[in-house]
């Protein structure tokens, strides 16, 4: 009787069914670039969490050796992570995964171009892709974790690169 009425055990830290919200400052693995940042809701499952987002993540591409042109997509994604590796009692723990993103890319947001160079790009387009993820998860408290990851966005219909890369650090609050 007592086997077959047991239930999964809920861990100190995450447990399935409970939510978080988080921040994180997102930067390109080009340290020139200004800062961006994405804002998350997410909730954890029983070896996974599941999360949707806000971001804004500043870029850049080469033109010619003396003009970079600055680009900046704003996108919403939803991602799925699955935890690889985790201490005991969940106080580290390491996620892979990813998701897919839709939204809207602007080129030369800050007009830094000079007015002769013409991109072909036009202001704006609209883009869509998918984004394999690494995040690690470091809990300073019961409900509070530092969170570091890295993306590979995959932007399919960008005008200005394909494939990136981004690194990002923030923090998540359990609710």
């Amino acid at each position: 009787v007592l086997f077959a009425s047991s239930q999964a055990a809920s861990a100190q830290r995450t447990m399935k069914g409970q939510s978080y919200i988080g921040g994180q400052c997102v930067m390109s693995c080009d340290a020139s670039l200004p800062v961006g940042g994405e804002i998350t809701f997410g909730r954890y499952m029983l070896d996974s969490h599941v999360k949707g987002s806000i971001s804004l993540c500043p870029d850049s591409r080469e033109l010619s050796s003396s003009h970079r042109m600055g680009y900046l997509p704003v996108t919403v994604g939803a991602d799925w992570m699955y935890r690889a590796a985790e201490t005991y009692s969940r106080d580290i723990c390491l996620y892979v995964g990813g998701g897919i993103f839709l939204g809207w890319e602007f080129y030369d947001p800050l007009r830094r171009l000079p007015r002769y160079i013409d991109t072909g790009l036009g202001r704006s387009a609209f883009i869509y892709g998918l984004s394999p993820k690494i995040e690690v998860e470091f809990f300073i408290s019961t409900t509070v974790a530092i969170i570091i990851d890295a993306a590979m966005p995959v932007a399919v219909s960008s005008g200005a690169e394909m494939v990136r890369t981004h690194i990002g650090t923030g923090i998540r609050i359990n609710i």
